[in-house]
């Protein structure tokens, strides 16, 4: 919505001074240009003046009705609280047993998601080789310190599954869930950065999940290494801490 407001407001900037007002004769409609307590007569062959007009009037209604938004958003998440009703009742001795079995946890449920069957990478399985605790074949030892490591905090993980973006499909190394928000995470760990073409590639993967509004200390997980050096177990951990504190 941001996002949004901003490119509303430079549009805004462009348009023609003045505002459209359109009077109706008879059958016919008469456009004028109200500018400075004036109103100026815009002859048909002025269309495309007429029609900025228009659209900037539009645009700028626009525009406050986002931030008539904006501001409610705001006000709900300043006033906001997590202890609802609902879940005070479920916390009582009493209801929290009857109403058990109709409920589920959420460690369930992201349980349920991590182990249900997916859509995954396919492209060069041949280099699936490094065999995790869990079962797991990965791409690389890097990939394979992650896993573990996310295991350890039990933190529900997806490897490789597809995720449909924009207008193509990729597959992030790791999609997680946070434990206690239950917010989506994607985590790429590009190893090869001293190679100039494995570079570019990557580079133009983190500007497609840019593109689409995913961005590194939010929704997105970055990890690099090369030769020198190399991805440690220390480096993870303190990846982990960060999202997932």
């Amino acid at each position: 919505m941001e996002r949004q407001i901003g490119e509303l407001e430079k549009r805004i900037k462009k348009y023609p001074k003045g505002k459209l007002i359109c009077c109706k004769s008879d059958d016919h409609v008469k456009w004028y240009l109200s500018e400075n307590g004036k109103r100026q007569y815009i002859p048909k062959k002025k269309r495309k003046f007429a029609e900025q007009l228009a659209l900037k009037r539009y645009e700028k209604l626009k525009l406050q009705e986002m931030m008539s938004e904006r501001m409610a958003i705001d006000f709900y998440l300043r006033h906001h609280s997590d202890n609802t009703a609902e879940k005070e009742l479920l916390a009582k001795s009493g209801f929290q047993e009857l109403l058990e079995p109709y409920f589920k946890n959420a460690v369930q449920e992201f349980e349920e998601w991590m182990h249900r069957n997916y859509e995954t990478n396919t492209f060069h399985q041949e280099q699936l080789i490094h065999k995790t605790c869990s079962g797991i074949y990965v791409r690389s030892k890097s990939e394979a310190m992650i896993l573990m490591l996310l295991e350890q905090r039990h933190i529900p993980y997806r490897y490789e599954s597809e995720l449909h973006l924009g207008n193509r499909d990729i597959y992030p190394d790791f999609t997680l869930i946070h434990p206690k928000t239950g917010k989506m995470l994607y985590w790429e760990h590009f190893g090869m950065m001293d190679d100039a073409k494995y570079y570019r590639d990557a580079c133009a993967k983190l500007e497609f999940y840019l593109s689409n509004q995913i961005y590194p200390l939010d929704q997105l997980i970055v990890t690099f290494e090369t030769k020198e050096n190399p991805l440690t177990t220390e480096k993870i951990e303190k990846t982990i801490q960060l999202y997932f504190g």
